[in-house]
């Protein structure tokens, strides 16, 4: 996978779910891609989910992936008692359904009614951005959310989580000196099970970006506020890579 973009989806009826991917008794695992300016909205329809990805049941691995600019919305008042509302600008995690986000940037995307991710099920986030400049994480009372070193905008509880804004460009990309570089945690980088690299070694950790450059590089113009001897990773699915 490379690019999902500017994929509409649209329902007359029910439900609209995943305008980039919508996932239902799935096993997902995404490396490497962007979703960039998907949309899912109801016709005549109630509700919608998940503007990039709508992970129904199942569950998901998104690895290296950024999300940018999708939305899901509904031309009418939210309404939860009706079940009239359009959730999850990026991502929506249904009940009974697991998402682990690594090494990713989700910003810059909108939901009538929430923010750029909402969980009903169960979600996990590891050296990621999570940025939308208000509130980018939202979740049910029955949901189940771990946040590790990354960037949410709207804070949340976890070890090594800032809400410093991560100065991304208008591809995600962390500019110099932003907050989120060199900040990760490199011992939860995760393997390279996709074989991202194509070298057949799928429990090296991840040897590069969304971009194709190495992963695990120094800048040293900023401090290393992530754990760890130097090279520390960065949060997000783009690592600096300083000028030589």
């Amino acid at each position: 996978v490379d690019v999902i973009e500017k994929v509409a989806g649209r329902v007359n009826a029910g439900t609209a779910s995943g305008g980039g991917v919508a996932a239902l008794r799935s096993t997902l695992d995404v490396g490497s891609a962007r979703f960039i300016g998907n949309s899912v909205e109801p016709g005549a329809g109630w509700s919608c989910l998940g503007g990039g990805i709508g992970l129904l049941s199942g569950s998901a691995t998104l690895t290296n992936v950024v999300a940018l600019d999708n939305t899901t919305r509904i031309g009418f008042a939210c309404d939860f008692g009706f079940e009239t509302y359009a959730l999850g600008g990026a991502l929506y995690v249904a009940e009974g359904a697991d998402a682990i986000i690594n090494q990713s940037t989700i910003a810059q995307n909108t939901a009538t009614c929430s923010g750029d991710i909402y969980v009903d099920g169960s979600l996990q986030v590891q050296n990621s951005i999570l940025w939308d400049g208000d509130t980018t994480l939202e979740r049910s009372t029955s949901a189940m959310v771990q946040v590790l070193y990354s960037a949410v905008d709207s804070g949340w509880p976890g070890e090594g989580n800032t809400d410093a804004n991560p100065i991304l460009d208008s591809d995600g990309r962390p500019q110099p000196g932003s907050p989120a570089i060199d900040a990760a945690n490199s011992f939860l980088v995760p393997g390279d099970v996709l074989d991202l690299d194509g070298d057949g070694l799928r429990l090296e950790p991840l040897p590069m970006d969304v971009a194709g450059q190495s992963r695990l590089m120094d800048d040293p113009s900023v401090p290393d506020t992530g754990p760890g001897a130097p090279p520390v990773v960065d949060m997000g699915a783009f690592e600096a890579q300083p000028c030589a």
